[in-house]
Formats: structure tokens, C-alpha cells, sequence
């Protein structure tokens, strides 16, 4: 038999049947007169199999702690759950566990044994347990050290016999076998004994420190500056001495935030997360950058600078296509009343300083201008290009679309033709924008002051004020050209420091990546960036289609939660060594093609451009890639690593505008995805009532200049994610629903499933 119970229960509430157990962790059901209750931190009980705190009740229960009453009102209180007397007291175990299928109880460990393992919860108790099973392993214990920032785990381990292999290689692979990556101890020390104190528990001082250079590839020094460069930002970032060119970045700790931190201290802008996740060792970083020099000063605020890669991409769609409406981006502040509205203003103001490009606008002026009008022979030629490119029936669709005019039909096919040639319009600085202040708070002035599309060439950004009882608003309403994501996270978060009478830098990298945009596509790299997706996209005459289910007009968007076994999920993700956008993307990959019946499909995606540069710089260098995907006769296994290999590929050259590839590839694709990482998601403000968010609803659908047909996002937080849609309507409430119960099925039968089984067999 098994038993369990703590001293403030009267010994044992809880015993087993050792020869019944389902689970290693059971101890069984609760004796009579007692009661269990497994809770979350919100004192909410858990469903069954999920992880919570350990709570009993029953007339066995002490009182409490003689003279201690600090401890006693921390571990004793009230039961809620209960109106009879006899259990009206409630005791807090400090014990983690979980409901077993059978209905019995599991202990998982200690609350104050569970730790953080590269961003994922482990309990100490259960890898210990692991490593008691095996094979000639006589006793041990698993706690915690520093590597870097990073928690890394150490087994400590006593022997019944020597062993013939390597005791670290042995351990390890054995956890690996029964447990996720990030569970595997990274260190193993062999004892004698394990020490113990007095009252017979672990010793945790007496334990010897680790040798943390048995996490290192042999040394073998830098050999060139490429290498040198990424050894010496291996070491500021990890905080170690004495990297080697083989040493492995996940090996050593390395995690997403600390390749955010090794980029900051890489010079060249030729490195991005994507490669130091592919390559992982300084070797193979350093042995994919370039030799190339970029002076990325080149312009300033007085010269302006041609528009960006990202920022083309905008353009393009805004006169091509004649979607004024489109890239539009509202947001907005709320303030407390015990800041003053002069509080607001000098804010703001300082920030427009602090962010010049918030006061730019368009240029008539192009990066290649020969300040002479196009010849009629020139334009005519030019004009037969574009249609062949384009096809008569798709211009004509276009002019009869548009409402286009002869002036402004000559307009679109002149800036088509200009960017196809490679000339890109300048930002300028201008003005400030404008600043409105109104009194109340109503849904009327907030619409007024949306109710308008920008003038390019004026400028592209404004900002309004109101006032309600509670708050001010402070309402923005900003150009995509300009602005992202990321730059609505660094506004408000800024913006909230001058309020708060801190000081933020002054920022120009918006100056920095236009000059990267416009030397790196002078260069090999970027001719080699236009070849990687000539095997992708050179054959796309089958690829699936998504095809709508009403007739409905105008757009919709909803919210889903994203629920599935995070435990598996993780696992996952590290037996497969990929990354979660990489696991997301892959999975909306597989869904559409069961949407759309092919093998192949086509979408883009959404990369935040930034990896070169600052993270904290209000700009627009989210790009859009184009991505087909490939979904049928492969397992599990190979489509992740497929996958994997397109989705960094796309990301490495991610500088390449998809403008010339609609060009060379004559396609359209108005299916995209999106996975919004913490980092990014954190910064998103939410409405803080009912009206605000019917009045930005209404806002957004006054504009039918639609970005993209099917728009999938999930959204990260913390550790549980949202599945959000934006589409158009000619796509069926039904449908959106079917696609989300698919997209959930699908992710739970993968990451739950035989990764070597065919793909296909999921449905």
C-alpha cells in the first residue's frame, strides 16, 4: 500500500493499492471523512488531468500552527466549497497534483520544487523520478543552476554498479525517451551519497557546484571576423567565456529573448533570429553573412529617405490596386483624469520629437528621378509591358473596379511602372501633424475624425483628444507607411513615460533601414534572395484556393480561444526542434489545404523586419511573404522540418519585396497568417468598454478597402493563446467556425500523435 498525508491532517488521508496503480504518481483515493480539492491559483478546481494545488478537509484537521499565526492564516482558512461543519475547515498542502482518470490522486511534487526551464514549468520531483527508474542508477536528486539568465537543470546521481557508457549520455538519453527536451538535465554529477541534513532531507549546500564548461564543443578559436564577431556576442549575451566557433546556441541556453540580446551586440545587419536558429553556432552564422558593407547614415531628416522594402509593399497595394482605405491604423490611450489635458499635449509633443517619422509624408520625388516626364513612346512601351504582365483583362478590370479616369489610369501605370523599374517615391519631413482636442467624449466626433483618408503628400499621421467623466482619450489614427505593430507597442509605452515625467531617445532607424532596403538589392545577396523562391513559386498553377460560401459584403472579425495540451504542445515543439511560429504556420498550412482539397497551397505571412535593427523604433518593417506549402504523402516529422525550412528561408529574405515577385510570378494571394508573439501582443491595447469597441468596429467597417480576404492570427499570452480571424464576409460565419474547430483538431492530433505516421491521416 501507498499512502499520503501531512502531520496537519492526523498522518494519512489518501492510500493505494500499489498493485492498481495507473500512474506512477497515484497515491490513491481519500479515506473516509475527507475530502480533496485540486485548485488554481484564481481557488478555481481544475478539470481532470490538469495541474493545481492540493487542498484537503475534514474534522481530522488541526487548527493551526501553536503560537505561529502568520503561517496558520497562510495554510488554514474557511472552506467555500462546503456548508457542513465538519468540513468548514480548509488546508492548504503546498503539494502540486493532479486528478488521475481513475479518479485518483497524483502527486506531482512540491510548490516550492516547480521551476522555470526556458519559459516551461517543471516539477524537480518528476525528473527525479524518471531518472529513479533507471537501470543501475541507486539514488538522486535534480535541482536548479544559473547558466547565463537561464535555469538549467543538474542530476545529481549515486550508482549501484559503474557504468561501461558515459554517465552524462546515459541519463540524458534516457529522459529525452520519456520526458520534452527541456526536461533533460543538462548537467549529471556522480556521488557517493547524496548529502543529507539533519531532519534527513537534501542537502542542498553540501552539494559540489557544476563544471558549466562540460556544456561547450571542444574550443576552437575564431578563425576570421565574421566568426570572431559572433563568438565575442555568444559570449556578452550568454555571459560566458571562452566560446567555441561549434558551440551549440540552444546547447548553451540560448532562448528567443537572449537572440534578441545576441543581436544588439552583432554590427552587421546581415544576421537575423532566423538565422541564429537555423545555423545555432557561430561557424554557420558567421559562414552565411555576407562580406558586404552597408553605411546605413546615408540619409538624414533634411535629405529624406526612399521608402523601404516593407514600406513599397504598402505603396504598391495603395496605388496599384487604389486602396486609399486600406492602411489605415486606429488606436488609442486611455488616461486617467489625474493627468491634466496640458499633462497630454506636452506629451505627445515631445514624443512627435522624439519619432520624426511621425511627421513625414510623401515626396513627389523618386530615389532614380530624371525631373523630365516620360515620352509618349516611352510610356506606350512601358504601358505594353505592364499589360503583358498584367493581361488586358485584368487592367480593364481594374479601370472599371476603380473608377479610374484617363488621368488616373495614366497615374497607376506610371507609378506601376516606376516601381517595377525600381524607383521608389521619398518620405519627407513635414510639419507636425494635427492635433484636435474636442470636449465630450461621443461617438459622432470619434467617426468625424476617421472619416477621411490621408493625402499622402501632406501627411500621415493625426491625433484627437476627448474627454469622458473617468478619462481622457488620447485616438490616433496613422498611416501603415509609416507605422506597424510593433511601433503601436513603443507609441504607447513612450508615450506613457513622458507622461509619467521620464525621458524616452530620440529615434531616426527608420533612416537606418531604408538604407539597408536600398544597397542590399545592389548586391548578390539580393539577387540570391529573388532565386531562393524560384522553386516555390515557379510552379504554382495548382495550388489550392479557398473558395468563399455567401455573398455577403463587408468584413467580420472573431475571437477564439486556442485551447490544447500545453504539456504536449511543448514536447513538441523541442523533439522537433522548431519554433512556434513555425508549429502555427504549419498547422494553418495543413488546414487550408483540407479547405481547399490540394496538396499545395498559397498565403503569405507577416515578419516583423526588425531583427536587423532596434526593436524600440516607431516605423513600418513588417514584411509580407509569400509562402506555398505543401501538405500531402510525407509524415508528420517531415513536414514539420519542411516547413521549418521554407518558413526561416522566407525570413532570411525577408528584404525582397513581394512586389517583384507578383511581377515575375504573375500571381495574387489574399490568404495570410500571422503568428503574434508575447513580445509583440503585450503592447496591443484593449477596449476598456462596450462603446469603445462598437465605435472602432464601426470604424473599420466604414472602410471596405479590405487588406486581405482571409486574415488568421493567433495571438500569444503567456502561455495560453487566441485564434483571431478578419475576413470578408463572402466567407460564412459557419465557415469560420468549421475552420477554427479544424485548425484546433488538427494542432491536438499532431502534437499528440506518432510523428512518424503519414500526415494525411489526419482529418
Amino acid at each position: 500500500m501507498d499512502a499520503y498525508g501531512p502531520t496537519e491532517a492526523c498522518v494519512y488521508v489518501i492510500s493505494a493499492d500499489t498493485a492498481n496503480k495507473i500512474d506512477y504518481s497515484s497515491v490513491g483515493y481519500v479515506q473516509n471523512n475527507t475530502k480533496a480539492y485540486i485548485l488554481d491559483k484564481e481557488f478555481r478546481r481544475v478539470p481532470i488531468g490538469a495541474v493545481g494545488e492540493l487542498y484537503l478537509s475534514g474534522i481530522q484537521l488541526a487548527d493551526g500552527y501553536l503560537n505561529r499565526p502568520e503561517e496558520t492564516s497562510k495554510a488554514f482558512m474557511s472552506n467555500p466549497f462546503e456548508n457542513n461543519e465538519e468540513y468548514g475547515g480548509l488546508y492548504c498542502t503546498g503539494d502540486v497534483a493532479r486528478l488521475l482518470p481513475d479518479g485518483s490522486y497524483g502527486i506531482i511534487g512540491r510548490r516550492d520544487g516547480q521551476v522555470k526551464i526556458r519559459g516551461n514549468r517543471v516539477e524537480l520531483t518528476e525528473v527525479e523520478s524518471v531518472i529513479r527508474n533507471m537501470d543501475n542508477i541507486d539514488d538522486v536528486t535534480v535541482q536548479i543552476t544559473k547558466n547565463n539568465t537561464n535555469n538549467e537543470l543538474v542530476a545529481y546521481v549515486t550508482l549501484s554498479k559503474d557504468l561501461k557508457e558515459d554517465l552524462v549520455d546515459y541519463v540524458r538519453e534516457y529522459v529525452l525517451k520519456h520526458k520534452p527536451e527541456y526536461m533533460v538535465p543538462s548537467y549529471v554529477v556522480k556521488l557517493d551519497e547524496i548529502p543529507l541534513n539533519v531532519n534527513g532531507k537534501v542537502d542542498k549546500r553540501a552539494l559540489p557546484d557544476v563544471d558549466k564548461t562540460s556544456l561547450h564543443a571542444e574550443y576552437v578559436a575564431p578563425r576570421n571576423e565574421n566568426e570572431k564577431e559572433i563568438v565575442e556576442a555568444f559570449e556578452k549575451a550568454l555571459n560566458l567565456e571562452k566560446v567555441s566557433i561549434h558551440d551549440d546556441f540552444i546547447r548553451l541556453g540560448g532562448d528567443s529573448l537572449t537572440a534578441i540580446r545576441l543581436l544588439s551586440y552583432i554590427t552587421s545587419h546581415d544576421v537575423t533570429m532566423a538565422d541564429i536558429f537555423t545555423f545555432r553556432t557561430p561557424e554557420a552564422i558567421a559562414k552565411n553573412m555576407s562580406d558586404y558593407s552597408f553605411d546605413l547614415d546615408i540619409y538624414s531628416l533634411e535629405s529624406g529617405c526612399p521608402l523601404n522594402s516593407a514600406q513599397i509593399n504598402v505603396f504598391a497595394d495603395v496605388n496599384v490596386y487604389n486602396k486609399k482605405n486600406a492602411y489605415h491604423i486606429p488606436g488609442y490611450i486611455s488616461i486617467p483624469k489625474e493627468y491634466s489635458l496640458e499633462n497630454i499635449l506636452e506629451s505627445l509633443d515631445k514624443l512627435l520629437d522624439a519619432h520624426p517619422i511621425l511627421s513625414m509624408h510623401l515626396s513627389e520625388e523618386y530615389e532614380v528621378n530624371d525631373n523630365t516626364d516620360m515620352s509618349n513612346l516611352d510610356l506606350l512601351k512601358d504601358l505594353m509591358s505592364t499589360a503583358r504582365k498584367f493581361g488586358i483583362k485584368e487592367i480593364m478590370n481594374l479601370i472599371k473596379a476603380y473608377g479610374l479616369d484617363a488621368g488616373g489610369l495614366y497615374k497607376m501605370l506610371r507609378t506601376t511602372i516606376r516601381l517595377f523599374k525600381g524607383e521608389y517615391p521619398y518620405l519627407v519631413k513635414g510639419a507636425k501633424p494635427p492635433v484636435f482636442v474636442e470636449g465630450n467624449v461621443n461617438e459622432k466626433v470619434i467617426l468625424d475624425f476617421f472619416d477621411e483618408s490621408f493625402d499622402l503628400y501632406n501627411y500621415l499621421s493625426k491625433f484627437l483628444i476627448v474627454e469622458s467623466e473617468e478619462s481622457y482619450y488620447l485616438i490616433y489614427w496613422i498611416h501603415h507607411i509609416i507605422f506597424d505593430a510593433t511601433s503601436a507597442g513603443v507609441f504607447q509605452n513612450e508615450f506613457r513615460t513622458l507622461l509619467d515625467g521620464g525621458e524616452v531617445n530620440y529615434e531616426d532607424t527608420f533612416l537606418k533601414t531604408s538604407a539597408f532596403t536600398h544597397q542590399i538589392k545592389n548586391t548578390e545577396k539580393f539577387d540570391e534572395a529573388g532565386e531562393f523562391y524560384e522553386p516555390m513559386l515557379s510552379d504554382i498553377d495548382d495550388v489550392g484556393v479557398l473558395s468563399g460560401d455567401s455573398s455577403s459584403e463587408g468584413y467580420s472579425t472573431s475571437l477564439y480561444d486556442l485551447e490544447f495540451d500545453k504539456v504536449a504542445f511543448k514536447s513538441f515543439l523541442n523533439n522537433a526542434g522548431i519554433s512556434e511560429n513555425v508549429f502555427f504556420t504549419s498547422v494553418f498550412a495543413y488546414t487550408l489545404s483540407q479547405f481547399a482539397d490540394r496538396d499545395k497551397v498559397l498565403f503569405t505571412i507577416i515578419e516583423n523586419g526588425r531583427d536587423r535593427f532596434s526593436e524600440n523604433f516607431i516605423g513600418m518593417t513588417s514584411n509580407v511573404m509569400p509562402i506555398v506549402a505543401k501538405c500531402k504523402n510525407q509524415s508528420i516529422s517531415s513536414f514539420m522540418e519542411n516547413m521549418a525550412n521554407t518558413v526561416y528561408g522566407v525570413l532570411r529574405h525577408s528584404y525582397y519585396p513581394i512586389l517583384l515577385l507578383y511581377q515575375k510570378y504573375n500571381f495574387e494571394v489574399h490568404i495570410l497568417f500571422q503568428f503574434v508573439p508575447n513580445w509583440i501582443a503585450d503592447d496591443f491595447n484593449t477596449f476598456d468598454n462596450a462603446e469603445s469597441q462598437e465605435i472602432f468596429n464601426k470604424v473599420l467597417n466604414n472602410f471596405q478597402d479590405s487588406l486581405t480576404e482571409f486574415l488568421v492570427q493567433v495571438y500569444q499570452n503567456g502561455d495560453d493563446y487566441s485564434l483571431v480571424f478578419t475576413n470578408s464576409n463572402k466567407y460564412s460565419d459557419k465557415m469560420i467556425n468549421d475552420f477554427k474547430d479544424t485548425y484546433i483538431s488538427v494542432l491536438s492530433k499532431i502534437i499528440n500523435g506518432d510523428t512518424t505516421s503519414n500526415l494525411n491521416s489526419i482529418k
